[in-house]
């Protein structure tokens, strides 16, 4: 759900990929086709991440700039692995692969990741590329952990299940989120449902992992322009409030105490308001 198109790119399938016409490769300039990257993708992520659960790919009307995401099934409830890539056959952008939390592709040229390779295309640029996401894949399976790993995301995920939540402290935090421009007005009602409703069973649990799926699915709805930087603040919020057991956490402390004076007051009462009232 990483994937945003709102620039003038469509939605393509893998066979419209294979379809497309390609340019020849000259002495400085070696084009890559669109299908043997999402190939590539497939079966490195298949080997490093788990098995393939599903890829979407955009293309300009012309064909020439492309751009997709593949998710991956770690094996871990509640958690999938995604890589994202772009490429072009008309020279405007290189060869790209991005890995790890906060991967985000648009056509708007955004292009995020905790892990980027570049790669131009010139020669040997299919062999580099496959060195490069091989490369990514790597870190991300590590069991060493270290940013956007699956060891990270599995740690994180068992500390926020282990924090039980009631629904003045969910508001609380949904509060915070609105405070950092994590969640707008329209998502925080999103999230305040799921987190009353949960759509998946898995996040029926009354705890921070629970809370914190609601937030990332009322930002499936956010705007391309905004939805990055807000994935990376709730990200971080959580990480400072539930993430760091040896460390005590004072974000929610500091945002509330200012709770006490005008707009902000307000903004949180309302929250913790609306989950009391349903």
């Amino acid at each position: 759900m990483t994937l945003y198109t709102h620039c003038g790119a469509g939605p393509v399938t893998f066979k419209q990929l294979q379809q497309l016409n390609y340019p020849e490769e000259t002495k400085t300039y070696v084009p890559v086709r669109h299908d043997w990257l999402v190939s590539r993708v497939r079966e490195y992520g298949s080997k490093y991440l788990g098995e393939h659960l599903r890829s979407d790919y955009a293309v300009t009307k012309d064909g020439k700039r492309f751009f997709g995401t593949s998710t991956f099934d770690t094996g871990v409830d509640g958690i999938n692995a995604l890589l994202g890539y772009r490429n072009s056959i008309d020279r405007s952008l290189a060869l790209s692969f991005a890995g790890g939390g906060g991967v985000f592709v648009c056509d708007n040229m955004m292009f995020t990741g905790e892990e980027i390779r570049v790669r131009r295309h010139t020669r040997h640029v299919k062999h580099d590329a496959v060195l490069l996401l091989e490369e990514i894949c790597q870190i991300l399976a590590s069991e060493e952990g270290g940013p956007g790993s699956f060891k990270e995301m599995i740690d994180l995920k068992n500390m926020m299940a282990a924090v039980e939540l009631d629904d003045d402290q969910a508001g609380a935090f949904l509060g915070v989120c609105y405070m950092h421009n994590a969640l707008r007005p329209r998502q925080m009602s999103i999230a305040k449902r799921e987190w009353k409703a949960p759509r998946h069973e898995e996040w029926l649990p009354r705890n921070a992992w629970s809370l914190y799926n609601a937030c990332t699915e009322a930002l499936k709805g956010a705007s391309p322009n905004t939805v990055t930087e807000s994935y990376l603040t709730l990200n971080r919020l959580a990480v400072h409030k539930w993430g760091q057991p040896d460390e005590p956490s004072d974000i929610v402390t500091d945002i509330e105490v200012d709770f006490v004076n005008g707009e902000i007051e307000t903004a949180y009462r309302d929250v913790a308001d609306e989950i009391e009232e349903d």
